[in-house]
C-alpha cells in the first residue's frame, strides 16, 4: 500500500489484513508506503508484533520501482474522514498494470471495476481484504488480467491525449461564454 499515514488512510485494516495473511502463510509480504503524521505509531505497533513479513518503509523517493515489485496494489481508505476522488495511487498502481484492491467508496468505484480490474471491498473489513489478496496472488492469471484491464483503462481515459481533448473542450466552453462547466472523464 502507498499512501499517506493519516486517518485518511486505512491503515489499520490493511496491517490487520496482513496479520491474518502473514499467520497462516510465510510466502507474502506486506509492504507500506508513504509518509504522515501516524508513521511512527504504526512502526511502534508493528514492532511489538515482530511480523517479520510485514514492512513499512515510509518515506521515498523511487516508488515505482517499490511498486513494480507488487503482486497487487491496495489503498483502504477510511470513508468516515475522507470522501476523495479517483486517488492518483490507483491510477499508478493500473499504469504498471498491478491489480487493484480498494475501499468501496465514490472516486474509487470511478476507476476500479470490481471484477474487472481489482476488487472492491467494505470499509474496514480486514477478512474481505485478506481474502482478496489471497485470491489474487493464488490466481496470477486473475492478477494478470486485472493489470492489463487496469492499464487499458487509464490510457484510454487519463492518457495525455484525452486530457488535452478535455482541457481543449473547457477552454472552448470558456470562450463560448458557456458557464456550465462540467468536466467528465
Amino acid at each position: 500500500m502507498v499512501g499517506r499515514f493519516h486517518r485518511e488512510r486505512d491503515y489499520s485494516t490493511f496491517f490487520k489484513a496482513a496479520k491474518l495473511l502473514c499467520s497462516e502463510r510465510k510466502d507474502i509480504t506486506f509492504v507500506a508506503v508513504g509518509e504522515g503524521p501516524d508513521l511512527e505509531s504504526f512502526r511502534v505497533r508493528l514492532k511489538s508484533d515482530s511480523q517479520a513479513n510485514i514492512r513499512i518503509l515510509g518515506v521515498r523517493k523511487r516508488v515505482e520501482e517499490i511498486v513494480k515489485t507488487f503482486s497487487v496494489g491496495v489503498l483502504v481508505a477510511d470513508s468516515r474522514y475522507h470522501g476523495e476522488g479517483i486517488a492518483n495511487a490507483i491510477m499508478e498502481y493500473m499504469a504498471l498494470e498491478k491489480p487493484v484492491i480498494a475501499t468501496d467508496a465514490a472516486g474509487n468505484r470511478e476507476i476500479v471495476k470490481d471484477g474487472e480490474n481489482g476488487f472492491l471491498i467494505p470499509f474496514g473489513d480486514e477478512n474481505a481484504l485478506a481474502l482478496r489478496i489471497r485470491e489474487i496472488v493464488d490466481r496470477p492469471d486473475i492478477g494478470s488480467a486485472f493489470g492489463r484491464a487496469g492499464r487499458a483503462l487509464v490510457e484510454r481515459e487519463f492518457g495525455i491525449e484525452k486530457m488535452v481533448q478535455k482541457h481543449v473542450e473547457l477552454f472552448r466552453r470558456l470562450a463560448s461564454g458557456n458557464r456550465a462547466l462540467s468536466f467528465e472523464v
